[in-house]
């Protein structure tokens, strides 16, 4: 009776998984061969591939379609390859593409409350109130506090992950407009999406696939120690509001009860509708909490890949190096907002890297409202769409040699277009902070190669590898760069 029972059940979950993976069959959508219950993922299970290389592979699929698919264990995955399909489900059709996919399924933490994992009009209403803080005008009042922030390499030669975290904390807490010298907590919440134990990163793919199972077992994407931790910096930053992004929290926090017009929200402009959203004191830590990971992070890596970059290349030094030192001759030797502002060369050395070295190397979006595409795809309401955005970086068709770092590319007069970039995303939904990240990729690099030359180490493991395990495209080892002081 029981081998009956089981064999049946057995012969069931077949059945089921048969059924799941004929899903884009039935659709005529071309994907690669998949596995019962892994999809396509049994490679990112036993560490042999990233999710980006599995939607790189969905991606370089021989087919004219716009799009390609692969199966995330059981669930399929759209995997958009054309460009105007891309630009209509980040700005041109969005609402249809409003929300995020679920990145992890914790509602007992920030991490649930943060912007990213925000959805519908709550999220609207929290964009709008936050966008004010990264404007052209705010940075530039912002920019004194950061370039106090930013140390300078003082021996001959520096461990980049070491110098660039520190700079990258540094220039968080100066945009918080508080002074924090104790850095272990901090250190901390920067772990949890770079240096990932094997362990943990199993948790992780629990945390993002199964949230039934995370659920049972209490797996979750932040621990309530760190939850708790941000709760109390929150306390710390509110009190001491003195720059706009922490006086805008504390307005959010004051309000109890966010109070919003439909135009405000981007719903409907011809009528005059008021939404009307609570303010919880998580909606404030979800914020602060998503800052911390994403400056803390980002930044630092953006920076490491930069410079392994631009270590390579003497030459594209020494072209950045006259520009700045002519830059900051035409602004009376006075390093401002303005004058970061006019080295376009560096700038396109910032741009270039990121191409190369994305923050987040896919988007993802869910569909809200179900779309049909211009050739006849319904998208049904609830699925997931992915835009591999290091798979377009990386196609000889839009960069030619897309292997090689060349910052030419990025000249303002002859870039094409605008969705064939996107390590901030693009559209309404892009990272709030990109402003800020590349002015400080731009201000640090700028610094270092006023006064120093810069090389790669013999202690760097060549070519440095992206970490597989990494959330936010952290380099797998150390890099360790030479310097060299040059004369003014």
């Amino acid at each position: 009776m029981w081998i009956v029972c089981i064999v049946t059940i057995i012969f069931l979950l077949f059945l089921l998984d048969y059924n799941k993976r004929r899903y884009w069959l039935r659709r005529g959508i071309a994907h690669t061969p998949s596995l019962p219950f892994f999809g396509h993922f049994l490679p990112v299970v036993k560490l042999e591939k990233s999710m980006a290389e599995i939607y790189d592979e969905a991606y370089k699929i021989p087919d004219n379609k716009p799009y390609t698919a692969v199966y995330e264990f059981w669930r399929p995955v759209l995997v958009v390859k054309d460009i105007d399909l891309v630009e209509k489900i980040v700005v041109k059709d969005m609402s249809y593409f409003l929300d995020h996919p679920r990145w992890v399924f914790d509602d007992e933490t920030f991490i649930g409350d943060s912007i990213f994992n925000l959805k519908g009009n709550l999220w609207r209403a929290m964009r709008y109130q936050m966008t004010p803080s990264f404007t052209f005008r705010r940075l530039r009042t912002l920019f004194p506090h950061l370039l106090e922030s930013i140390t300078l390499p003082t021996e001959q030669e520096f461990d980049a992950v070491k110098l660039f975290r520190t700079v990258s904390f540094d220039t968080i807490m100066a945009f918080f407009g508080v002074k924090i010298s104790e850095r272990e907590e901090f250190e901390k919440i920067s772990r949890l999406l770079n240096d990932v134990p094997n362990s943990r990163y199993y948790e992780l793919l629990v945390v993002q696939f199964f949230p039934m199972i995370s659920e049972t077992f209490g797996i979750r994407f932040i621990k309530n120690s760190t939850d708790q931790f941000v709760k109390n910096f929150q306390k710390i930053v509110i009190s001491n509001a003195s720059l706009e992004y922490t006086k805008v929290l504390q307005k959010i926090k004051d309000l109890k009860v966010m109070t919003l017009r439909s135009k405000d929200l981007y719903i409907d402009k011809k009528n005059d509708d008021v939404y009307k959203f609570d303010v919880s004191e998580r909606l404030v830590d979800g914020q602060i909490g998503q800052f911390l990971l994403a400056g803390l992070d980002v930044n630092g890596n953006s920076l490491m890949w930069l410079a392994y970059e631009l270590a390579q290349y003497p030459d594209v030094q020494s072209k950045a190096r006259e520009e700045i030192r002519r830059v900051l001759k035409q602004h009376g030797g006075e390093w401002s907002y303005l004058a970061v502002q006019d080295m376009k060369y560096i700038a396109q050395c910032a741009h270039e890297s990121l191409r190369l070295h994305p923050p987040l190397p896919f988007l993802f979006r869910t569909c809200t409202t179900t779309y049909t595409t211009s050739d006849g795809l319904t998208i049904p309401k609830g699925s997931k769409v992915v835009i591999p955005s290091l798979s377009i970086h990386m196609d000889p068709k839009f960069y030619p040699e897309p292997e090689v770092f060349r910052p030419e590319r990025f000249d303002p007069d002859q870039f094409p277009n605008k969705y064939i970039w996107l390590p901030f995303g693009e559209g309404p939904r892009k990272c709030l902070g990109m402003r800020l990240a590349q002015m400080l990729l731009k201000t640090t690099m700028s610094r270092i190669l006023e006064n120093f030359e810069i090389s790669l180490n013999e202690k760097t493991e060549f070519p440095v590898q992206t970490d597989m395990k990494s959330f936010l495209g952290a380099p797998l080892g150390k890099i360790h760069i030479n310097v060299k002081p040059i004369p003014a």
